[in-house]
C-alpha cells in the first residue's frame, strides 16, 4: 500500500493544535508501518483558492436559483451571494475556473503515484455553535472536490481538550474501493481506544 501524508503541512493553514494531533495519528501504528512518504503541496495558495471556489459556487448558485420570482424567499445573506455571483466579471470567472482545474491536476498527479493521500480534516478543532465557522474550514477537504477524487474523514479518538479528531484520506478518481479499504483498516485500529459517548 503506497500511503502519502501532507508533510510539511501549509505554513499557517492548522493550528497548532491540529498540527500536533496529525503528527501523533501519523505515527500510530496502523499507518506508521505502512512506511508513508512525504507530500509537499505548499505551491498551493489556500487563501486565493478558497477566495476562487466562493466566486465558482456563488456564480454557479445565481445561475441556478437566482430567478426573480424566487429571490424573495431567500435571506438577505443569500441575496448578497447570489448578486455577487450574477455581477462577477468574466475574467474573474475564468480566473477562478482556471485555478480550480489547475489544483485539481495537482492532487490528481500526487496521486496517481499514491494508493491514498492522508492529511487533517479541518485546519481547526470543534468550536462553539455560536461562534462564526472559521473562513478556512474547508481548505483541506475542498481539494477533493477540486479534483473528483474519492474522500473519506475517518474518527482518530481526542485530542487534550477533548475535543474529536480525525483524519481525511483521498484517492485517485475511481479508486473509491482502495480508499475505503485502506480507511477501514486504519480506522480499526483506533476502534478499542474511542471513548465511549
Amino acid at each position: 500500500t503506497r500511503i502519502g501524508v501532507l508533510d510539511p503541512l501549509p505554513s499557517g493553514l492548522c493550528d497548532t493544535a491540529v498540527t500536533r494531533a496529525f503528527v501523533r495519528d501519523l505515527n500510530f501504528e496502523s499507518i506508521a508501518h505502512m512506511d508513508p512518504v512525504c507530500v509537499n503541496v505548499q505551491g498551493i495558495d489556500f487563501t486565493t483558492l478558497r477566495r476562487y471556489a466562493l466566486i465558482h459556487i456563488e456564480v454557479e448558485a445565481a445561475r441556478a436559483l437566482g430567478s426573480a420570482s424566487s429571490l424573495s424567499t431567500y435571506s438577505p445573506e443569500f441575496r448578497k451571494m447570489l448578486d455577487y455571483g450574477r455581477n462577477a466579471s468574466p475574467n474573474l470567472i475564468v480566473a477562478a475556473e482556471n485555478a480550480m482545474i489547475e489544483t485539481g491536476g495537482i492532487i490528481r498527479g500526487i496521486l496517481a503515484d499514491l494508493d491514498v493521500l492522508i492529511l487533517p480534516s479541518t485546519p481547526q478543532f470543534a468550536f462553539d455553535f455560536n461562534v462564526a465557522s472559521p473562513q478556512n474550514q474547508g481548505d483541506l477537504t475542498g481539494l477533493a472536490n477540486m479534483a473528483g477524487c474519492p474522500a473519506v474523514v475517518i474518527p482518530t479518538g481526542l485530542n487534550l481538550d477533548g475535543l474529536p479528531t480525525s483524519l481525511h484520506l483521498m484517492a485517485s478518481p475511481g479508486r473509491d474501493s482502495d480508499l475505503l479499504r485502506i480507511a477501514r483498516t486504519i480506522a480499526e485500529a483506533w476502534q478499542p481506544i474511542f471513548p465511549a459517548i
